[in-house]
């Protein structure tokens, strides 16, 4: 698999040389994690190029096991695949340097402040994204060239091609071939994957609107019911799914917000999606639109059960999405 990172220290220093490490010089444990490099000219560099997402805690606990089996005059550097904003202030508060997949450079100590390549501008992880991320965890695993993903996906060749680079930025893509038959394969590993997606994750929720209540045979249900599907927790609201385009389609009066609702009517609560819902399960919106949904949701119940879902899918619990 294509390094996805280390292109950029030759951004930062134009004529370090960096040679990987043997996998026998680093303990087990950090070898599980890293990929390890060190620098020539100057030597006093070693990088850690992480192999899925790491948290900011989770860095500052490798950065103490790192110090102490390297010499203490080297100076550690991350190459991270990203970073949320939360992450990166307690990276920048605890002075730890880094390269990220988002283009951001840290190196305190070398005069190299927080910055961005604007050589390689970052490639934006967006709903287009998450979508082919969907994509690829739902079929069968392999590699796909565009035209095979193009006839599962309502978007255009040429976004599907941009969320390939950046997946594949993210180290959740694996590639093989080149320039134009070029074809991408997920991560095989199930739980790296998800580590790995999971706190890139964003609300494919447009907007939640009611509509009275009505037969909706033909329909993806609601958030609620789809949670209700995957875990334990009773739905409090039943309704459907609808895509942003259908529900501009309708009448400026056909749905309602909340509040617009009228005392002892029935109604369906109508989750209005970006983009069409897709590879539904038994009608229920498929486990990782539940996920993005429900990340940022509040009550403990919910992301236990989120959890729960997470374990299933690794271990092959949920019928084919």
């Amino acid at each position: 698999m294509e390094t996805s990172i280390s292109h950029f220290i030759s951004d930062v220093f134009p004529q370090m040389r960096v040679l990987e490490m043997p996998a026998s010089q680093m303990p087990l444990l950090l070898e599980k994690e890293f990929v390890f490099s060190t620098s020539k000219n100057p030597d006093s560099f070693l990088f850690a190029e992480a192999k899925r997402y790491l948290s900011a805690g989770e860095i500052l606990r490798f950065f103490n096991l790192i110090r102490q089996a390297i010499k203490p005059s080297k100076i550690l550097v991350f190459l991270l695949k990203t970073l949320s904003s939360h992450d990166k202030a307690l990276l920048l508060d605890s002075h730890i340097p880094f390269l990220s997949a988002d283009g951001e450079v840290y190196i305190p100590f070398h005069e190299v402040r927080l910055q961005s390549l604007s050589r390689r501008p970052p490639l934006s992880y967006d709903l287009v994204a998450q979508n082919l991320a969907l994509a690829y965890f739902a079929l069968p695993y392999g590699f796909y060239d565009l035209k095979a993903l193009a006839a599962y996906l309502p978007f255009q060749p040429s976004r599907i091609s941009e969320a390939n680079r950046c997946l594949f930025s993210l180290g959740l893509l694996e590639k093989e071939g080149k320039e134009t038959r070029v074809k991408y394969a997920r991560v095989k590993d199930k739980s790296s994957y998800l580590s790995s997606l999971m706190p890139l994750l964003i609300s494919p929720l447009y907007g939640r609107f009611y509509v009275e209540k009505s037969p909706n045979q033909n329909r993806i249900r609601n958030s609620e019911e789809s949670l209700g599907f995957y875990t334990d927790i009773l739905p409090q609201e039943q309704g459907f799914c609808l895509d942003k385009k259908e529900f501009k389609q309708a009448s400026p009066s056909f749905y309602l917000k909340p509040r617009e609702r009228l005392p002892h009517v029935d109604y369906d609560e109508v989750d209005v999606f970006v983009y069409r819902p897709l590879f539904p399960v038994q009608s229920h919106l498929n486990p990782l639109d539940v996920l993005a949904v429900y990340k940022e949701d509040p009550d403990e119940r919910v992301q236990t059960a989120l959890s729960h879902i997470i374990e299933d899918l690794i271990h092959d619990r949920i019928g084919q999405i």
